[in-house]
């Protein structure tokens, strides 16, 4: 899991990136096969929107968070 901190992303390299753990419990069978995989380091690029972004004025109204689209296996 990462949580990205953007009260300082208004600038380039100004979000600062925090990994964390999470405890999943996968259930079920299924024969998925996720495509669009990214890898780190290299996934996002510091001008990415929800990298560079100013969080306090004007006021986002969206977020989009950066990375590839999720996977709907």
């Amino acid at each position: 899991v990462e949580h990205i901190a953007l009260h300082s992303a208004s600038s380039t390299g100004g979000s600062q990136h925090y990994i964390s753990c999470a405890q999943l419990k996968v259930t079920g069978g299924g024969s998925g096969n996720p495509t669009n995989l990214l890898s780190f380091p290299g996934a996002y690029s510091p001008n990415d929107p929800g990298i560079l972004i100013n969080i306090y004025y004007p006021v986002p109204t969206s977020y989009t968070p950066p990375g590839g689209p999720v996977w709907q296996g």
